[in-house]
Formats: structure tokens, sequence, C-alpha cells
């Protein structure tokens, strides 16, 4: 009522009044220099009136809210009321429905359901489709007699199968099947069935001259009725054939299977020791001696063993091995001139193996020297002959440089190499110089044996050389000897 901005009550100070709007002017100024309100209508406003105005106001206000709540709180009322006549109407409707909302799906649609699978089931079975409809039954779970269903399933599938011969199988599902009706006596029968069938076959078989699968079946059939009789006498008449046809490993396994039947124990030995002479004759060395060996006493076998390690050796010596020679002719135990073939296959072995340092070469010649075998010593001193070489002839102890003259002041160095000999042999040396005037230091030994591959040195000087080389130069000569004298090496040098 006073200014669009008023916020605040005229008010006088000294010489100064501050306007509604709040600003603050001079005593002198007639309008707000804010707000452009005049002064005459701020100090002519009355506050109490106002204040006045204000409580009317606020009095009609809320007298009218006062009637608009009475007004609200009669059409809650009203509408309270009427909704607690529909709820009366509507609520056992919804409460019904929503009952079925749960039945339905949980129980009415599965019986239904259940009820419609089953019979299906029940079609199935009828069919002959028997896992389907044991599988169909199990899936139903509890629901009326599913579980005795499904075994009633299997229940005719084993009879199906027993129906079309397949009476093992049939077996095996009624023993799943446990009491369940007749599931023990059929599963029994089942067995019954199928062992006549078998041996009815085997009988079939045998008829046409299939012995070896006759054998087999009678062997399965494990004593029903006289299998075992049947399995014995098949084997025994196949054995005899295979022998009449010199199959003698075939008939030895099938007298092995019977034995004890009748006489297949002395017709085993019997097929074993032609079996070996066969073998004998095809040099199945190997082969033939385990023959014999399945005949050890019978006839002349043990003579038949020696006799083919000593084929064997005579056979290994054809072929150049001659130490498995020598093994076969050692386990002829002296079959004739096996001694003889020995030392025969230790000479063959010798004359192709002429090293000194092979030990089997000197083991086999030592045996032969021992026996006087002829040509075994001559071989011997060829083989492990001793032998010196002079390599070097210089003035130093330790040089290898080689030459053809040296100085009368100079101490001369003949220097050799040792080899031959037998393994781990060893030799005594000797040695004897001759000077340039002819003087000798004669037949010396050395300080130590020799072995293959040493080596060594022989010196020689004048004592005193003087100062004239007046008889002192001319030619030295080494000697170097074995024990029993032989010369094994001799060299000479010039004496300037």
């Amino acid at each position: 009522d006073v200014c669009k901005d008023a916020q605040y009550e005229y008010m006088e100070l000294d010489g100064l009044w501050r306007c509604a709007c709040g600003a603050i002017n001079s005593e002198e100024d007639q309008y707000c220099h804010k707000c452009g309100t005049a002064l005459s209508v701020l100090s002519a406003f009355d506050i109490q009136r106002l204040i006045d105005d204000k409580n009317a106001r606020l009095k009609a206000a809320a007298e009218k809210k006062a009637e608009y709540e009475r007004i609200a709180a009669e059409k809650k009322a009203e509408k309270a009321r009427k909704t607690k006549k529909t709820l009366a109407i509507v609520l056992p409707i919804v409460i019904v429905i929503a009952a079925l909302a749960v039945l339905i799906p949980k129980v009415i649609i599965p019986a239904v359901n259940n009820s419609a699978a089953y019979k299906k089931a029940v079609q199935i079975l009828d069919d002959g489709s028997f896992d389907d409809a044991k599988a169909a039954f199990i899936s139903l779970g509890e629901y009326r007699d599913s579980e005795t269903m499904a075994r009633e399933s299997d229940y005719r599938k084993a009879k199906k199968l027993m129906d079309e011969k397949l009476y093992l199988n049939a077996s095996n599902v009624f023993d799943s099947l446990g009491d369940y009706k007749d599931s023990i006596d059929k599963s029994k029968e089942c067995i019954e069935l199928k062992n006549e069938a078998d041996y009815q076959e085997a009988l079939s078989v045998l008829e046409n001259g299939d012995y070896p699968a006759a054998i087999r079946a009678f062997k399965e059939l494990k004593g029903y009725k006289d299998s075992t009789e049947k399995y014995q006498s098949t084997a025994y008449l196949y054995a005899n054939k295979l022998v009449e046809k010199q199959d003698y490993k075939g008939a030895i396994d099938y007298y092995t299977s019977i034995s004890g039947y009748q006489d297949a124990d002395s017709l085993k030995l019997d097929a074993a020791y032609n079996y070996g002479c066969s073998l004998l004759d095809q040099k199945a060395f190997s082969s033939a001696i385990a023959a014999f060996n399945m005949c050890w006493n019978y006839k002349d076998s043990q003579k038949k063993i020696t006799q083919t390690y000593y084929s064997e050796g005579c056979w290994y010596i054809e072929k150049g091995e001659y130490v498995n020679a020598i093994a076969s002719f050692i386990l002829s135990n002296g079959y004739s001139d096996a001694e003889k073939k020995i030392n025969e296959a230790k000479y063959k072995y010798v004359t192709t193996h002429k090293s000194n340092t092979d030990t089997t070469t000197y083991t086999y010649l030592k045996e032969l020297i021992k026996a006087k075998y002829s040509g075994a010593q001559k071989l011997y001193d060829t083989i492990y002959a001793w032998k010196v070489k002079i390599t070097a002839i210089n003035s130093s102890e330790y040089s290898t440089a080689n030459y053809s003259s040296l100085s009368y002041k100079d101490t001369w160095y003949f220097h050799f190499e040792v080899t031959g000999g037998p393994p781990n042999g060893s030799i005594k040396l000797y040695y004897k110089t001759i000077h340039p005037n002819g003087s000798s230091s004669g037949k010396k030994a050395f300080n130590f044996d020799y072995y293959n591959g040493s080596t060594g040195w022989v010196s020689a000087w004048w004592i005193s050389p003087g100062s004239s080389s007046r008889g002192l130069t001319g030619t030295c000569k080494v000697y170097i000897y074995d024990s029993k004298g032989n010369t094994l090496a001799t060299a000479s040098v010039k004496i300037k």
C-alpha cells in the first residue's frame, strides 16, 4: 500500500528519513531517491490500520480453510462408505480368483498334464517302444503307479528279447529287475535257453568240420551237459589231425589244453620231439632247443639238444661269428668233435683280429698255445712282437731333431720308441754303444722295463775329448736287444 518495494517501516531520523524500500533520504528530499515514493505518502501512512487489515485477511482465510476441510471430510466419509460396500461384494470374488490362480498352474494344470502324459506313456509301452515308455514313466515321478510301470517297461522289453532269442541280453534286463514278477526265474530260463542254443550251435559247427570254432564253443559252455567231454574229445581229434599235417606247434597247444585226457600228454611229447627235429632241419636252433626241452626225457631229446648246439656252432663259423660259435660248441657238451671246433673257431677269430690290443685275441692265442694248436705260437709271436724304432739322433736329452752328424765334443743321444707286446705287457731291453775308435760300452740293461708306446734314449760321449780331435772322430753306433739277444734296433751317426 506504500510502495512496490516496501520492506521496512517509515522512520524519521536526525535530519534524515528512511523510506519503506529501505533507502535513507535527506529531510529536504520530498521523494525517495531510490523508489520515488513521496514523503507525504509515507508520513501519512497508518500502520495500525495496516495491522488490522492483515488480521482481518488472516481470519477470513482461516474460516475459508475450515469450511473446505469440513466439506472434504464429508466427501471422504461418503467415499469410504461406498468402498466398504463395494469390497463386501468384490473381495470374495477376488479371493476365489486368487485361489484359482494358484491352483491352476500348480494343481489343476499338472494334474491334467500328468494324466495325459500317463496315457501317452501307456500307449508308447503298448506300441513296443520300451525304452521310451520307461523314460516317460520315470519323468512322471510318483504319479499313480508310474514307478511300477517303468519296471513293467523293462519286463516287457526283456520278454521281447527272449522271444527274439537274445537270451543273454534278456537275462541281463531280468537281473536288473530283481524280484519284480517272475524276473529271477525268467533270467535263469534265459541262461538255460542260451546254453542249449550254444550247445546245438557247437554240435552243428563240429559236424561241419570247423574244429577250432567247435572247440571254442564247447569250452565257453563251461560244463553244460557234456560240453567238457566234447571240448576234450574235439581238441584231441583236431590235435591228431594237425600232427598228420606236421603242424606240430598247433598240435602241442591243443594237447597241452587237454592235459590228462586219454594219451594226450604222451602224444604231446612225440609232437614236441618231431617239432624239434623239424626246426633243427630248418636251422631254427633256439626254437628247436625249446621244443626238445619240452620233451626232455623223451627218446634221445637230450642228445638232440647237444646236437642242435653243435649244429648252431658250425652255422656260426660259416657266418664268421666265431665268439657265438664257441659259446654254442661249449653248450654242446662235447658233442662229436666240439672241442676241435672250439679251437678252430678261436684260431679263425685271431686270424681276423690281429690286434695286440684285442684282449679276446690274446686270451684265445694263449689257450691255443696251451693246446699246442698248429700255428698258434707263430701267430702269437707275430702279433705280439716287440719293436724298437730309432726316432731321432741329436745332442739333447729332450730334442726331437734328427742329425746325421754330431760334434766329438757333444753327448750323443739316440732316441727310440717301443711298440708291440701283449696287452699290458712289458719288456726288458739292453743296449750297446761302439765309439768311433772301436771301443764298446758292452751290453748293458736299461734301468726299467718298457711298455707299448714307451720312449727312451741311449747316450754316448768322450770322457776327455782333449784339445785335438785326432782319433775321436768317425762313426758311433748303438744296438738295442731283447732278453734273448735279438737285435731290435740299430743306428749310427758320424762324429766330426
